[in-house]
């Protein structure tokens, strides 16, 4: 359930861009990023050095995976939009709940390394 449908309004964003929004924000925390020697499905093939070596460094993204997501965006692009999704509703929520009598704040507490869902939305009654 979203909140603030009337906030998505004022920008022009339609039920059916909200829905579409939604399915964008989860691949900001997905964490699914593709290894060097993965196949199409994702998994890992092994080379002749049994694993070892610089080339299976899981630190390194050399793999292309435009052509096996069905938007056509690489790994980071998709990440990118996520997020940009997730702060468009992250603060339709933060302004109902300010539009309701809260006094609102986002904020990152931990490293995106530790977490990927790393924003907290804190809200206090503000007639309290």
């Amino acid at each position: 359930m979203y909140p603030n449908h009337e906030y998505l309004k004022e920008f022009g964003i339609t039920e059916d861009d909200f829905k579409g929004m939604c399915v964008m924000s989860s691949w900001a925390v997905c964490g699914q990023r593709p290894r060097h020697g993965d196949n199409e499905n994702g998994e890992h093939e092994e080379n002749d050095d049994g694993g070892e070596g610089k080339e299976h460094d899981h630190e390194h993204y050399d793999f292309d995976d435009t052509k096996l997501h069905y938007s056509g965006l690489d790994h980071c692009a998709r990440e990118n939009l996520g997020y940009k999704c997730k702060r468009i509703l992250d603060f339709g929520r933060y302004r109902y709940l300010q539009d309701n009598g809260f006094e609102v704040e986002l904020i990152y507490y931990v490293e995106p390394h530790t977490s990927l869902e790393n924003l907290a939305l804190m809200a206090v009654p503000t007639n309290v």
